[in-house]
């Protein structure tokens, strides 16, 4: 009987999966700026928010989640990744780290995609009235709550009026159709 000797198998090769670094507080930018420059495929959603200050209104953009990030790798490859300055850890779950799968990526994508087009009005904003005693004035918007959107009117001595929203839900939809 002869013995045959099998040469050793070859490793499989890993494909690479989305997985979840946790970061230190407020790092995630330069995470994602660090793991770019290493050549990593990373993914940091964000979205716009106006952020309010005494003295001004500022456009920022927060990470939708914070503290976390994500990064399209080979688990060879995680470790190094991991060790980038900034990041805390990778996510774990069940011992292993954490995949998440590439559709919920494309998920978030199309909901930052969906977030950023619903935002018709924010605090800030400059917006002309429509209807009303106060017609074809424009105000700056000041505050918004469930039911009402409050208005300076620079054009009559920083009067503050304040309006009852009605946005019709096709138009926000943007679904409506001429007839």
């Amino acid at each position: 009987m002869s013995q045959e000797t099998s040469a050793p198998k070859a490793p499989k090769p890993q494909s690479p999966k989305w997985y979840v670094l946790y970061t230190a507080s407020r790092a995630e930018k330069a995470v994602e700026r660090r793991l770019a420059l290493m050549g990593a495929e990373v993914f940091l959603p964000l979205y716009i928010e106006k952020r309010k200050w005494s003295d001004r209104i500022k456009t920022v953009e927060v990470p939708l989640y914070r503290s976390y990030i994500f990064i399209h790798c080979t688990r060879a490859q995680l470790s190094k990744y991991a060790a980038t300055e900034g990041v805390a850890c990778p996510v774990y779950y069940c011992g292993d780290p954490a995949v998440v799968k590439d559709r919920e990526i494309e998920e978030i994508r199309k909901f930052l995609l969906l977030l950023d087009s619903s935002r018709i009005i924010s605090e800030g904003d400059m917006v002309q009235i429509l209807g009303g005693p106060f017609e074809r004035r424009t105000g700056r918007v000041t505050r918004i709550d469930n039911r009402f959107v409050y208005l300076t009117l620079e054009s009559i001595g920083n009067l503050t009026v304040c309006a009852e929203l009605r946005i019709e839900k096709d138009f926000v939809a943007g679904t409506s159709s001429p007839e």
